[in-house]
């Protein structure tokens, strides 16, 4: 039988309070209690049930008609009632106690405020006028009182004999000579290297900074290059997507990920929260993708944007593409179950010796078959699913089993610009 610790656990989880920490626990819980997984369960699907439940306007007279029924069936006291009367015979005497405090303190306070400053020049006018000091300052005027101290002459000092110098003797020790590693014709001191010494030559030294560009350029030749350089160099990427309306952005992203054959589905808690239009952050991850592969999308979703003839209903801003680090592999482990430091497998040699053509053409079938990628809610963070419960979640880690060489993880956050 559940305790109260292990009910509220299974409580906080379902409404995606749970820290890092406590999904520990909670996983640990599922794993050997049976009833917490048929609690928690349950509790989810009364969840969502409640989340597909329709909302419905109240009528306009609903206040008006239950002031109504309390007045016609809950009538509070009877104006003829003996109980009211004797009720109501206090509070006359209630209110006058409740005056006479309120008057004695403002009174109080009144007279305490009023009476400082005559207490203060009182004290004034009874010191001695040589001790007193007024120092100027907004509002009361302070007073310094000066200590009484009787004026004194100054002892003089004897004079003290002058002691005329003399000659002490001492060792002169010298000073150890210093060893250069200069030759003897160029001076100790030299700050800079010997004549005719030969100076090595710089080496080419290659910053990894971030790209930060908007997504319109993404369709001219050298930001693509520059995209498919750092996809290419790092072992995982994040690219933070900057839009004016979330949910549009998405429908963007989804149509123009066809170019690359990329079938990104959608969690169904983050789908339900787009139908809704809730303010969310969402949550894009693919590892069935090459870098040109991923600059081509962003390019075709360049394009559709730019195809908008409103400036106004423009979509999509400025990007930012970075490597993932440790932050984006604890979100990708906590959102998703995914690792990404895994490897993808060496590249092997095709052999097709032995195979007949049904198999050949099973397997060229098989490679057009969409990649996977999965969509699922960033912020806030009680919408987000847990991978263990979220069927959607599994299918997608169950069809990215098999990474391909030369795909990379990407991870693509789609959140609301600042400005």
């Amino acid at each position: 039988m559940l305790n109260e610790n292990e009910k509220s656990l299974i409580v906080a989880a379902v409404d995606g309070e749970l820290s890092t920490e406590e999904y520990g626990a909670f996983d640990g819980l599922l794993a050997r209690s049976p009833a917490a997984a048929e609690l928690h369960h349950a509790l989810v699907n009364d969840r969502e049930r409640l989340m597909a439940i329709p909302r419905r306007p109240a009528p306009d007279d609903l206040a008006t008609a239950i002031f109504a029924a309390i007045q016609r069936d809950c009538p509070v006291l009877p104006a003829h009632s003996k109980t009211s009367d004797r009720r109501l015979k206090w509070v006359p005497a209630a209110m006058a106690a409740s005056f006479l405090i309120a008057v004695s303190s403002g009174t109080y306070w009144f007279v305490a405020g009023s009476q400082a400053p005559r207490m203060a020049n009182k004290q004034l006018q009874q010191l001695p006028k040589e001790n007193v000091v007024l120092v100027p300052k907004s509002g009361p005027v302070r007073v310094a009182v000066l200590p009484e101290t009787p004026a004194a002459e100054t002892p003089k000092l004897p004079a003290i004999p002058m002691v005329p110098p003399t000659a002490v003797a001492t060792n002169q020790v010298p000073e150890p000579a210093i060893k250069s590693d200069l030759p003897e014709s160029v001076p100790d001191r030299i700050l800079t290297a010997p004549v005719g010494s030969e100076v090595k030559a710089f080496d080419r030294v290659e910053l990894k900074l971030p790209i930060v560009a908007a997504l319109a350029d993404m369709t001219r030749e050298e930001q693509q290059a520059s995209l498919k350089a750092n996809l290419a160099r790092d072992p995982a990427t994040r690219i933070d997507v900057f839009v004016k309306d979330t949910g549009r952005a998405v429908e963007a992203l989804v149509a123009s990920a066809k170019v690359v054959n990329l079938n990104i589905q959608l969690e169904t808690i983050a789908s339900e929260r787009m139908k809704r239009k809730l303010p969310s952050a969402w949550w894009i991850y693919t590892e069935a993708l090459a870098p040109d592969e991923v600059a081509k999308w962003l390019a075709e979703t360049a394009t559709a944007d730019a195809a908008i003839a409103a400036p106004a209903e423009k979509v999509f801003g400025n990007i930012h593409v970075l490597p993932a680090g440790v932050l984006e592999q604890k979100d990708s482990a906590t959102l998703l179950e995914v690792d990404l430091t895994k490897k993808a497998p060496s590249p092997t040699g095709a052999n097709i010796a032995g195979k007949t053509i049904e198999e050949l053409a099973g397997a060229l079938q098989k490679s057009e078959t969409p990649k996977p990628g999965i969509l699922v809610t960033y912020f806030p963070q009680p919408g987000r699913a847990h991978p263990k419960l979220s069927k959607d979640i599994k299918q997608f880690n169950d069809l990215r089993k098999e990474r391909k060489t030369g795909t990379i993880p990407l991870v693509i956050v789609i959140r609301p610009a600042t400005s």
